[in-house]
């Protein structure tokens, strides 16, 4: 094979892998456009689950939950898949800081890439496998809560403090929120005048919707932390075809003077076929 040819395979090789970053491309940003659709319907029911909360504790303030609770968890949510930069990295490195300002005795992590970052770590308690793709993140809830589980009954002295380090999507940032929190707002008239029409004990009504509230917000972090993640991804695909790019235009060039070169050559063989021909004596 000669050097040409050789050149000529690898620019096929380049085409290829440009055909793949670009469907993948596609495929990120089709996902961040379903997800932005899903996370603001979430939304509205986040905000109805807070109304009622705010209502409920209005009337009933007694039955608020304590600031401190049992142990305290930081879920670390990263990515399963691969192809999105430092995504991770920055989930880490926020998660190191939040620990600094906030100690909690116990990590979790959510996504098999960042969990192997978190490998080794004496905190790590558990790892859960993360979503992918929107369709996946009813069945990640469900993992995820099933790990909440195994931790309180581990810690069966009160209610989980459970705190998240995601990507949020709105802001462009890496944040810490505090999942278990329903508190009541601060001392002034209710929204409402009369208190809410309950067909349950008020105590029993209140663990219920702390359980609404905790799968509402491990659904908005979730939406928030995939939506970033393809953005990541999408910019890291882009970098990644722009080099592509420059790498086939470079070897374009380099392939496009090997052939003149080779022509050239074939054309002094021909120019000296003819010379030495016309030198021969005729017979």
């Amino acid at each position: 094979m000669t050097r040409r040819q050789e050149m000529a395979r690898q620019l096929d090789t380049l085409n290829d892998l440009k055909s793949i970053m670009t469907a993948m491309k596609n495929l990120a940003l089709v996902e961040t456009r379903k997800l932005s659709k899903l996370r603001a319907n979430h939304e509205r029911v986040v905000r109805t689950i807070t109304r009622a909360a705010d209502d409920f504790l209005a009337h009933h303030p007694g039955l608020a939950p304590p600031a401190a609770m049992g142990q305290g968890l930081l879920i670390v949510v990263g990515s399963e898949r691969s192809f999105c930069g430092n995504f991770n990295d920055l989930v880490r490195a926020e998660a190191e800081r939040a620990l600094e300002r906030h100690p909690l005795p116990a990590l979790l992590a959510v996504g098999s890439k960042l969990a192997a970052r978190l490998e080794g770590d004496p905190r790590l308690v558990g790892r859960v496998e993360g979503p992918s793709v929107a369709e996946e993140v009813s069945p990640a809830l469900l993992r995820l809560l099933g790990a909440l589980q195994e931790q309180q009954v581990r810690h069966p002295g009160g209610a989980l403090e459970i705190w998240a380090v995601y990507h949020d999507s709105d802001q462009g940032q890496v944040r810490m929120d505090e999942i278990t929190a329903i508190r009541p707002r601060a001392p002034g008239e209710p929204e409402f005048s009369s208190p809410p029409l309950l067909n349950l004990e008020p105590a029993r009504f209140l663990m219920e919707l702390i359980e609404h509230h905790l799968f509402a917000l491990l659904t908005r972090v979730f939406y928030s932390s995939l939506i970033a993640e393809n953005r990541f991804r999408l910019a890291h695909m882009e970098h990644a075809t722009r080099r592509l790019e420059n790498k086939a235009e470079e070897m374009t060039r380099k392939w496009n003077i090997l052939r003149q070169e080779e022509v050239t050559q074939e054309i002094a063989l021909i120019i000296l076929s003819t010379m030495a021909e016309a030198r021969e004596p005729e017979a």
